[in-house]
């Protein structure tokens, strides 16, 4: 006899094979997750990065991988920063100035400005450097201290590199003076050593007839150059001789009133992409043109530059 099943009870058989799997799946679950809480499942790592000047310091969330990429998506063409670049980089120390001013409550009539600075400079540099910029305010300030006017101030023509480039102006004046005194005093100072940079100690010894060339024609260029007369007779000589002595004596610097070559003293301040020399009022012409800064790029003088000089570091 041939058994016929009906359509209920053939999905009544499927529905009991389909719970009998799910409780088998419950079991299983229930035996596995006391053993699956100790079992590590690896992670893609995070990623942060820190900036480190031209590029960045990339490190891996687990703390085993540290790379350096360059600033630019190009690495053909941009290297990663190197250790040697960090060190030259760290050798810089960040500067702040501020502007200071000598009391004088007996004259007030005088003012002295000079600068001080602060940043991340060990002390005994810092106090080294601050001493130098107070003491050339004050030694121009003794030469010009009787006088009933006094006003001496200055500017920064640079503070990089470990290097600070400062110019005083000095005005000094009488009552009964025909005019007043006006002069400068440019100088360069080397935080590291706490000392003055001379033209000696950036460039190379034939520097003196190099430069004077150059200058030579930016004066004719600008049409603030006057010769030094040859041929003169005695009595013009003597008069001459006479005056520049009476304004050297008052300004403390050469009166010549013509130009013929620097010398080793020759006043001049930094800027970041040129040395400026400068000359004070009377010194290479005369009084009406007033004080002469001729800038020249490092580029013009660049075979000029001493290997081991601080003008290496502009470079």
């Amino acid at each position: 006899m041939v058994k016929v099943t009906s359509s209920l009870e053939k999905w009544s058989w499927i529905a009991g094979i389909i719970g009998a799997v799910c409780a088998c799946l419950s079991i299983l679950l229930a035996v596995w997750n006391p053993f699956s809480s100790s079992v590590k499942i690896p992670t893609v790592p995070s990623t942060h990065s820190i900036s480190f000047g031209r590029g960045a310091i990339i490190i891996q969330g687990n703390g085993n991988t540290v790379t350096t990429p360059p600033a630019s998506s190009n690495a053909a063409t941009t290297p990663p920063v190197t250790s040697a670049q960090r060190d030259e980089a760290s050798r810089f120390y960040s500067i702040n100035i501020a502007d200071q001013t000598l009391a004088l409550p007996s004259e007030p009539r005088h003012m002295v400005h000079y600068p001080q600075i602060s940043g991340n400079i060990p002390h005994d540099m810092l106090a080294r450097a601050n001493h130098f910029l107070k003491r050339v305010a004050l030694t121009e300030y003794e030469r010009y201290k009787n006088r009933e006017d006094v006003r001496i101030s200055y500017d920064i023509g640079l503070k990089d590199f470990n290097l600070i480039g400062v110019n005083y102006e000095i005005f000094a004046n009488n009552t009964m003076a025909a005019h007043p005194i006006t002069s400068t005093d440019a100088v360069t100072l080397d935080i590291e050593s706490g000392s003055g940079v001379t033209l000696k100690d950036l460039l190379s010894p034939n520097y003196i007839g190099e430069i004077s060339k150059i200058i030579h024609a930016k004066l004719v260029e600008l049409d603030q150059y006057y010769p030094c007369e040859k041929d003169v007779d005695k009595n013009t000589q003597e008069a001459v001789e006479m005056i520049e002595h009476v304004i050297s004596e008052d300004t403390g610097h050469s009166a010549n009133t013509c130009f013929n070559s620097i010398t080793p003293d020759s006043q001049y301040y930094l800027t970041d992409t040129s040395i400026v020399f400068v000359f004070p009022k009377y010194s290479i012409a005369p009084g009406a043109e007033g004080d002469i800064e001729i800038p020249i790029n490092f580029k013009e003088i660049q075979y000029l530059i001493k290997p081991d000089g601080a003008l290496r570091r502009f470079l």
